[in-house]
């Protein structure tokens, strides 16, 4: 596994006013669409990063703050973990910080590119 495979994952915490913007809702077929594009690219097979993925998300869900005490939540989709939190405080920067360093647990400290994080 190559270091820099997963260089702008985890780079960002949707607040969760803004996750309608990730949907949209088509009544005439009774159906939901949410855009769960896998974006950051990783070079392997899906299957294969679903095997780090979820160790990543098992990582992350058992980091913990005040908005959430019960660990936090990412959505895990082939390869990309999508982070929504409520906007007060610290908190988004908190559920970054807690994926950011499960991600470097598992992947190793060349993962994380730096510039492909918003500040």
């Amino acid at each position: 596994m190559q270091a820099a495979s997963t260089p702008s994952s985890g780079r960002s915490a949707f607040p969760s006013d803004s996750v309608h913007l990730f949907a949209v809702v088509t009544p005439e077929n009774n159906a939901l669409v949410i855009d769960l594009s896998a974006p950051f690219g990783w070079a392997k097979s899906p299957g294969e990063y679903e095997i780090f993925g979820c160790v990543v998300s098992y990582m992350h869900g058992r980091s913990s703050n005040e908005q959430s005490p019960h660990g936090f939540f990412s959505y895990h989709w082939v390869d990309n973990h999508v982070d929504v939190a409520v906007d007060d405080g610290s908190n988004c920067n908190d559920v970054v910080f807690s994926l950011r360093s499960a991600m470097v647990t598992v992947f190793g400290g060349g993962t994380i590119n730096e510039n492909k994080f918003t500040q």
